[in-house]
């Protein structure tokens, strides 16, 4: 991958040397809503449930499940504890698809990127997973507490609870800054490797915000 223009400053070089995870924005079908029309989507999205369009059920029910994942991640980031693991929370082992409740143990497998802490795909069945971390839990639903209409909308068609990682770690990340002899420009060329479900668009944000 070649970023065209890029500037190889020492900050640009600092961030790709230092960075080794990222949050994870669920962007497939996410939502932006202005809060001013915040009232008048979700009468929207009552109204689309009840319609007979199977896509745009789809649609509508994928981007309200991430809009509610981007919800907790940002507020977990705004509390700084994106990176830190509390002791009774579910954890998510790195490049599987296992979860558990963290212990005291967990804290230094945090700093080495073997796990990551998680949030739910919202859907039924919560309180399984309430009861093995009702700390956690608690706070996610005082969260999500104003997007009650999203969460009984997923549970009413069915979605089944799930929890994912809330940050990926990157591997084999590996960058240089120099001349392009196709484009005429600097380039800075990226390589590096995710898992599935994760997006190479996320990582060029947290690499690049703010640097000019």
């Amino acid at each position: 991958m070649c970023l065209v223009s890029m500037n190889p400053s020492s900050e640009s070089a600092w961030r790709l040397s230092a960075k080794k995870e990222f949050p994870i924005i669920s962007a497939r079908r996410g939502l932006v809503v202005p809060h001013r029309t915040w009232n008048r989507f979700l009468q929207c999205f009552v109204r689309a449930l009840k319609a007979s369009h199977v896509r745009l059920k789809s649609i509508l029910l994928s981007s309200a499940r991430s809009y509610l994942f981007n919800e907790l991640v940002s507020n977990r980031i705004a509390e700084k504890r994106f990176a830190k693991v509390e002791q009774g929370e579910w954890l998510n082992l790195q490049g599987t698809a296992s979860v558990f409740v963290s212990t005291e143990e967990d804290a230094q497998r945090m700093v080495e990127l073997d796990v990551h802490p998680t949030a739910p795909m919202w859907g039924k069945g919560v309180d399984k997973w309430r009861d093995k971390a009702p700390d956690q839990i608690a706070w996610e639903d005082q969260i999500l507490e104003p997007f009650e209409l999203f969460r009984d909308g997923l549970e009413r068609f069915g979605l089944e609870y799930q929890r994912r990682p809330i940050r990926t770690k990157i591997n084999e990340l590996n960058w240089s800054f120099g001349p392009s002899e196709t484009v005429g420009n600097q380039v800075c060329e990226l390589e590096f490797t995710l898992q599935r479900g994760q997006f190479a668009t996320s990582v060029l944000r947290e690499l690049f915000n703010g640097i000019e």
